[in-house]
């Protein structure tokens, strides 16, 4: 769900490894959700922070050059933050 009390960051790896894994195989991924905005913009943004080792703050600018419409929640903005820094540690 796109709720402030919902945990995405659950699905962080599950997410990360599917989508590089259609990527080893020359695959594509289309990541969606209801509208486009949060949850979907939510993985993607794991899924570069992760493989390319960026902050959130440098995902979120890429992608919204691309997708003027994301919109992450606080709660997966924090997650997404959170994230970022067990894996820089």
């Amino acid at each position: 769900k796109d709720h402030v009390r919902e945990d995405i960051s659950c699905v962080f790896y599950d997410a990360i490894d599917f989508i590089a894994d259609a990527r080893r195989k020359g695959g594509k991924v289309y990541v969606h959700c209801v509208q486009g905005i949060s949850r979907s913009a939510t993985i993607i943004l794991a899924y570069k922070i992760f493989t390319e080792k960026i902050t959130y703050q440098e995902g979120y600018n890429y992608l919204k050059e691309r997708r003027a419409c994301i919109n992450p929640n606080m709660t997966f903005i924090a997650q997404l933050v959170w994230f970022q820094k067990r894996l820089q540690e």
